[in-house]
């Protein structure tokens, strides 16, 4: 089952040139959040599930706490937090810097992770954004 979180919003700090780190700036993140939902399905309970709030709760802090220069960094920081809940099986994040690139909306990038066997391994520890399997 996919959770998504479409459009979420929040201002922090994000830039490489010193004129962008001089106050906050919004954010977008659209998530896509893999989890087993056949328990929540068939109890409809809630504590059978990821709470979305507590995932939204986790990202807004994230933005708003991070002092990340690039979209990359941040899009990794925002996968490994998500991926803290052992119920979370795979994230997909995609970070949205709006009004970052003269004559177009936004510059986004996507970070994507998935549990694989073993040890989970953070994303901001592998050295690379992108389509990976984490073990």
């Amino acid at each position: 089952m996919i959770i998504r979180i479409k459009s979420l919003r929040a201002n922090g700090i994000l830039g490489v040139y010193e004129k962008e780190r001089i106050g906050v700036r919004p954010v977008v993140v659209n998530l896509a959040v893999e989890i087993d939902g056949t328990a929540a399905a068939s109890t409809d309970d809630i504590s059978a599930t990821v709470d979305y709030s507590t995932i939204r709760d986790r990202v807004v802090r994230v933005i708003e706490t991070s002092d990340a220069r690039l979209l990359e960094h941040l899009a990794a920081l925002i996968v490994d937090t998500v991926l803290e809940d052992p119920r979370v099986i795979a994230v997909e994040a995609e970070v949205d810097k709006p009004a970052a690139l003269r004559m177009a909306e936004s510059v986004a990038v996507i970070a994507f992770a998935r549990r694989g066997p073993g040890q989970f391994q953070p994303m901001s520890l592998c050295g690379a954004v992108g389509a990976q399997v984490i073990h």
